[in-house]
């Protein structure tokens, strides 16, 4: 905001500038090729001196170099110099006229043609009321040049309201208002110039000083733009036309008086009027602020936790809330920083951080651990909103928190939950690996005599035994196949390769080269379609797709199986289907078919464990997705694996 004032202010003193520079130089034209009508309004009027319009070069180039913001310090210097001579050329006329010397300045650079017209006794020489603005104008502009902006723009308001008075008294024909009595007068130019340069002056730094009043955003700023300008503007015209009828004989003295002062009372009124109404609206407005303010703090209040601190972090407000959850009072919050609820728990860059965000302009969001009075600690989830002064640094913070222990408290007991269950999954993983390793041996030793036995002594024994020894047989092969398998699905969580890119097409042809000979014996036809490439582990991928595709060609019907791998986008997942013309799956039983050992036929009717299910759903919830099926008894089955894309 004060970057945009200040700019403003540049293009407004550049303007000015550039516009007495111009008066300036068309002066010194007027002088130099003897044009009367530039160094003068008109007949009988003082004249410009050559001095005086250097001057107001030397004044307006200071004044134009001061302006810029990215001034350097070449260019402060040079504005400098321009400002001393100034004061120089002011200070050194004003000596001539008190001590009635001469110092040869008046006529330094071009001769006073115009003196026997002015019977002047002092050709070339400026007034004394010009001179004394142009020491004014100097002194504002050295005070602009040691960045006292303020006491500028009052040294300035003094030069700008003479030469306003000078001004009006040409206006009204008033001479004492522009000519000090035994001296030369003021020119009505040289007056306009200075009351320029004053202006423009008081602009150079229009976010300082009590020329801010003007350019602020606030109702009374926009006021005094609306009714006083006007109103001077207005009241000096109406008494110059007045003057005029009075000079002109067309309204007596005291007609035009009265004429005036009605005029004035009118004007007056308006203005009163508008400020009144301004008010009432303001009054209005600042009571609806209000109450919504009281609302959204009483619900503020309600609702959440609330602090309020200064720059420094000590605590000015704190709501009921606060008091609650942290068991102190508000005498003893009050003064205090937020040390006094510290818990420790949190390091020291945790609030090097906070304060580095805050300081900034910028909102801190985040979860702080903090202890009550009686040494209970409790969680608050943190908004902390800096709010800024006029320079854009905090003046105060509002910290808005909602208690959150009983979510923290519930987060860590489902941490705590996980890792427990996760430590048991493994335990459990580990153990079934180790029980069915070490199992396999002493059951491939019983396996292994059983055979020996039923190779040399089958048809040597009576039928039971042989029957007995059958049974045997058949329950040490089963026994391995379910610890293979039990071992086979502990190896999925325990022994499971890294996830690389893999081609989906490549699994399943190392699948069908594993299922080869049962291809051929069952006379499957396989097809499949273009097939994406997954992250996975290729080896568990293609023992996902073997024990599907074995398990299709197992539960076949009367007609040889018809098997096809597919494979479609859907969102973030791509969905890999293996269909069949099985013997299908009742619905009742989807839930049931990846359970372990769960069985929906007897082994008479399809030999296996009950294991390759489990492991299709193993190897997809270790891969982050899902297996499900779809089927209708007699129909065939679709399954479904859900990979992230």
């Amino acid at each position: 905001m004060e970057l945009k004032k200040d700019l403003q202010g540049s293009l407004l003193v550049q303007v000015i500038g550039a516009v007495v520079i111009f008066i300036a130089v068309a002066v010194l034209a007027g002088w130099v090729f003897q044009v009367a009508a530039l160094t003068s309004l008109g007949p009988g009027l003082a004249t410009m001196k050559v001095n005086t319009a250097l001057c107001f070069i030397l004044a307006a180039t200071s004044m134009i170099l001061l302006c810029r913001l990215d001034i350097s310090a070449l260019t402060r210097w040079v504005s400098f110099g321009c400002l001393i001579l100034l004061g120089f050329v002011a200070l050194l006329t004003l000596i001539q006229d008190g001590f009635g010397i001469r110092l040869g300045i008046d006529e330094l650079f071009l001769a006073d043609w115009q003196a026997s017209k002015e019977r002047t006794f002092h050709p070339g020489r400026m007034s004394v009321a010009t001179a004394f603005n142009f020491l004014l104008v100097s002194a504002a502009l050295a005070l602009l040049w040691l960045r006292r902006a303020a006491a500028a723009q009052w040294v300035a308001l003094v030069s700008g309201s003479l030469c306003f008075f000078a001004l009006t008294g040409y206006l009204y024909g008033v001479s004492d208002l522009y000519q000090i009595p035994a001296f030369s007068s003021m020119a009505a130019h040289t007056a306009g110039g200075i009351l320029l340069l004053s202006i423009g002056i008081m602009l150079v730094r229009p976010g300082e000083g009590f020329v801010s009043l003007f350019f602020r955003a606030e109702p009374g700023s926009q006021l005094v733009c609306r009714v006083l300008l006007p109103l001077v503007i207005l009241t000096v015209l109406a008494g110059a036309v007045i003057s005029w009828s009075e000079a002109n004989q067309h309204l007596g003295a005291q007609i035009g008086v009265g004429l005036l002062v009605t005029f004035v009372i009118v004007l007056s009124s308006v203005a009163i009027w508008i400020y009144a109404r301004h008010l009432n609206e303001a009054a209005r407005q600042l009571r609806q602020f209000h109450k919504e303010n009281t609302d959204l703090r009483t619900a503020l209040d309600d609702h959440a936790i609330v602090a309020i601190t200064d720059p420094e972090g000590k605590i000015t407000y704190v709501n009921d809330k606060f008091c609650t959850i942290s068991k102190y009072a508000k005498e003893e919050l009050i003064g205090k920083d937020h040390r006094i609820v510290n818990s420790g728990q949190h390091s020291k860059e945790f609030f090097q951080d906070l304060w580095t965000t805050i300081e900034s302009g910028q909102v801190w969001q985040g979860e702080i651990r903090n202890r009550a009075k009686d040494g209970c600690d409790y969680w608050v989830a943190t908004t902390i909103v800096p709010f800024l002064d006029d320079g854009g640094k905090p003046a105060q913070y509002v910290a808005i928190r909602a208690d959150i222990t009983a979510l923290k408290n519930a987060q860590e007991a489902i941490e705590k939950q996980a890792s427990e269950l996760a430590r048991s999954n493994r335990d459990l993983e580990q153990f079934a690996y180790v029980a069915s390793h070490d199992l396999q041996e002493p059951l491939r030793a019983v396996a292994g005599c059983v055979r020996i036995l039923q190779r040399r002594y089958e048809g040597e024994l009576d039928e039971p035994a042989d029957e007995l020894i059958g049974h045997v047989v058949d329950g040490a092969s089963r026994m391995q196949a379910i610890i293979e398998g039990l071992l086979a699905l502990s190896r999925v969580g325990t022994r499971g390769g890294e996830m690389t890119p893999v081609s989906s097409t490549e699994a399943v042809q190392n699948a069908l080269r594993n299922l080869d000979s049962t291809i051929q014996d069952s006379g499957a036809e396989i097809t499949m379609d273009e097939l994406p490439i997954l992250q996975a582990d290729p080896v568990q991928l293609t023992l996902l797709f073997q024990n599907l595709i074995g398990n299709a060609i197992k539960f076949r019907g009367d007609q040889p199986p018809r098997i096809h791998i597919g494979a479609e986008r859907s969102g973030a997942c791509w969905s890999v289907s293996v269909k069949d013309n099985g013997i299908g799956i009742d619905p009742r039983y989807f839930e049931r078919i990846f359970v372990i050992f769960q069985r929906l036929h007897t082994r008479a009717e399809y030999p296996g464990t009950g294991i390759g299910l489990a492991i299709c759903q193993r190897i997809m919830e270790r891969h982050g997705g899902t297996i499900s099926v779809e089927s209708t008894g007699g129909k065939g089955s679709v399954f479904r694996c859900s990979f992230p894309a």
